[in-house]
């Protein structure tokens, strides 16, 4: 193969190997939530369903957690407080808003205040240092920092810990 076509079989390899470049900067989507009056993030792509207005129906459980059991895209899922598995007292009153996440889904967190959905830069986002469990990065929002649930390391620590009910 001459000199000429190595040169643009590598610039075309080389061309997949680079982030596309078409001036757009990557982009992540993210719910802006309030829990405990400070603000929270849940990042889309850990969601399958937001629900609003959801009876959750009390279940008898060890788990001061677990509020109970809703229905969610016809499935039967248990309902967690978002406010008490991130440490914060339990809000008084139904929730307002369910967090489904999971395929099927597997389970719901719930929460009060849903403040708006954004799409932030990738560059928005950092990593937390903090000793909370199921938080691992903070996202900017202007003058905001807002902490992010991850809630797969939740729905982890469930399954080890015995399953989600």
């Amino acid at each position: 193969m001459n000199e000429r076509a190595l040169e643009l079989r590598r610039e075309f390899d080389r061309s997949f190997a680079e982030p596309p470049r078409d001036g757009r900067e990557p982009v992540a989507d993210v719910l802006a939530i309030r829990v405990g009056g400070d603000a929270w993030a849940l990042r889309m792509e850990h969601l399958s369903h937001l629900a609003s207005g959801r009876k959750v129906v009390p279940v008898p459980s060890r788990r001061p957690e677990l509020l109970g059991v809703a229905t969610v895209r016809g499935v039967l899922v248990p309902v967690f407080s978002l406010a008490r598995l991130l440490g914060y007292a339990a809000p008084p009153g139904a929730p307002r808003w369910l967090a489904a996440c999971g395929a099927g889904p597997d389970a719901a967190f719930a929460f009060d205040v849903f403040e708006r959905y954004l799409r932030v830069p990738a560059a928005a986002f950092s990593r937390a240092d903090t000793r909370r469990p199921h938080v691992e990065e903070l996202v900017r929002e202007g003058e905001t920092v807002r902490t992010v649930v991850h809630l797969p390391s939740i729905l982890g620590a469930m399954t080890r810990h015995g399953g989600t009910a």
